[in-house]
């Protein structure tokens, strides 16, 4: 009983130790466009069938240090992520 009840406690605190990890934070000096970003490839206007594996793309202006990606369904937020990193 007590093995398991330590168990427990070992995978809690693994979980809280994901999530602290997994945090990250905004960037304070970002600057909204109203353009879309020069992705390869090139994605812009295609629309995507709901079966198809996800997408990989990188940002083709060096210029940009972190992108914000939204998915939309008829003006409603489907999914929205933040990426840095991008080469």
């Amino acid at each position: 009983m007590r093995f398991m009840k330590m168990k427990t406690v070992y995978y809690l605190l693994a979980m809280l130790m994901c999530m602290v990890v997994s945090c990250t934070t905004k960037p304070t000096d970002a600057i909204v466009v109203n353009d879309y970003p020069r992705i390869y490839p090139d994605y812009i206007g295609v629309t995507i069938p709901v079966d198809i594996a996800p997408l990989d793309f990188n940002c083709a202006d060096e210029t940009v240090d972190y992108m914000e990606v939204r998915f939309m369904l008829m003006e409603h937020l489907l999914i929205s992520m933040l990426t840095n990193g991008i080469n």
